[in-house]
């Protein structure tokens, strides 16, 4: 996905397996990202997924790059004239993103 998808951006199908795959890491762990529950979540067939990512490896390493937009994120904030105070939010945010998102996290980290 090349960033969150808008009401006015179109999804396109490998957005939407992109999409797909990451809500079932997130709801489900790792053994979710399956050819046929990622293709099955998205209504298309499992040749969709070879047609766009080459097979579940690329698809997969794509999770992980989503997963670290979405880190990046979580991680930004503003910066204030207190540097101890900023660097303790970026812990606090740190650990929340890993607390919320544990398989993300240990896709991207483990």
């Amino acid at each position: 996905m090349t960033s969150q998808l808008t009401s006015q951006t179109p999804a396109t199908v490998r957005d939407q397996l992109l999409h797909a795959a990451v809500g079932l890491l997130n709801d489900q762990g790792p053994d979710a990202l399956q050819t046929r529950k990622v293709a099955g979540a998205t209504g298309t067939s499992t040749m969709a997924v070879y047609t766009h990512f080459g097979g579940m490896p690329r698809l997969i390493a794509e999770v992980a790059e989503e997963g670290l937009r979405q880190f990046d994120a979580a991680l930004s904030m503003p910066k204030t004239d207190d540097p101890v105070a900023d660097l303790v939010a970026t812990g606090i945010a740190y650990r929340r993103f890993a607390i919320d998102h544990p398989h993300m996290y240990r896709l991207m980290f483990g």
